[in-house]
């Protein structure tokens, strides 16, 4: 089973186009924006899919962990860290 990888994610919604904006590697802090509303777990669903069209890992083995109704969320995913090397901004 890969390892777990958490990294912090800041999440703008109702934005015109999804996208990574930035990646800092070294504090694994991720910047997205995503035209999902943040209304009924709808920018969650959106970023968890970005990330996962990113990294090429599928969305099951991705999940927000802390912060669900917050921008600011820890987001776990089950894979190996060389594919946070594919977060790269759009």
């Amino acid at each position: 089973m890969p390892d777990s990888q958490r990294i912090s994610v800041r999440v703008k919604p109702r934005s015109s186009k999804d996208e990574v904006v930035s990646w800092e590697a070294d504090k694994r802090q991720l910047t997205v924006r995503v035209t999902a509303p943040p209304v009924n777990n709808a920018a969650n669903e959106a970023t968890i899919t970005l990330i996962s069209k990113s990294i090429k890992v599928p969305k099951s083995k991705i999940r927000v962990v802390i912060g669900s109704n917050s921008r600011d969320k820890v987001v776990e995913i089950d894979a190996d860290a060389s594919r946070l090397k594919l977060l790269k901004p759009s």
